[in-house]
């Protein structure tokens, strides 16, 4: 019984890795989140009013929801990798 139960948490472990490295190679080759966001015939300057709109109104009502140490991670890691900085 108890090999039957290691031998399924250690497929479920593989399992696991598995999925979670094919969810990350396909979000990696997206590439940028506003082309979903956006559709196809949307223009660079629609591009840019998007971007806009996340930096001046959805991250300081985000941040002004969420703890200090939420931002302070939020600007080590997400924002770090976007260019984006939130304040509290």
């Amino acid at each position: 019984m108890i090999s039957y139960i290691l031998r399924r948490m250690g497929q479920s472990a593989v399992t696991v890795l598995l999925v979670t490295m094919i969810i990350f190679l396909i979000i990696r080759l997206i590439g940028d989140p506003t082309h979903l966001m956006l559709p196809p015939e949307a223009t660079e300057a629609d591009r840019e009013l998007l971007a806009k709109v996340t930096r001046e109104a959805v991250l300081p009502k985000w941040s002004a929801r969420c703890s200090a140490q939420c931002v302070k991670d939020f600007n080590a890691t997400i924002g770090k990798t976007l260019g984006l900085t939130a304040s509290k």
